[in-house]
């Protein structure tokens, strides 16, 4: 019977190392995450379902939810508005603390597009 033979394998950090110095973001000077993320998708598909919301795996559980890209961009320019009304403005801080669910997903395009 034969010994299997190992598998080469390379330096431990040489692939990191080399897959590191080579990574560069190559993000424009101006970009809207909301914009790339909800707004073009409402524009072009706003029927298009963005989130189905499960509620759970209980008996009495409701049936998934669907929130297309319209009402999500709809509740996000809702919620901006607030914030703004609330002294809220481009570069402040914003943290949002919630479970993930479609309104976290409303919270941060809302604070994105500001």
């Amino acid at each position: 019977m034969t010994e299997p033979t190992a598998a080469p394998t390379v330096a431990e950090g040489d692939a990191h190392a080399a897959l590191h110095a080579g990574f560069r973001w190559r993000v424009p000077a101006r970009m809207n995450v909301a914009e790339l993320c909800l707004h073009r998708w409402a524009r072009e598909t706003p029927q298009a379902v963005a989130i189905l919301h499960e509620h759970g795996p209980a008996p009495d559980a409701p049936p998934p939810t669907p929130h297309t890209y319209a009402a999500l961009q709809e509740q996000a320019r809702r919620l901006s508005n607030v914030l703004a009304g609330r002294g809220v403005g481009p570069g402040d801080r914003v943290a949002v603390v919630m479970p993930q669910r479609p309104e976290t997903v409303v919270a941060l395009m809302a604070v994105l597009q500001m």
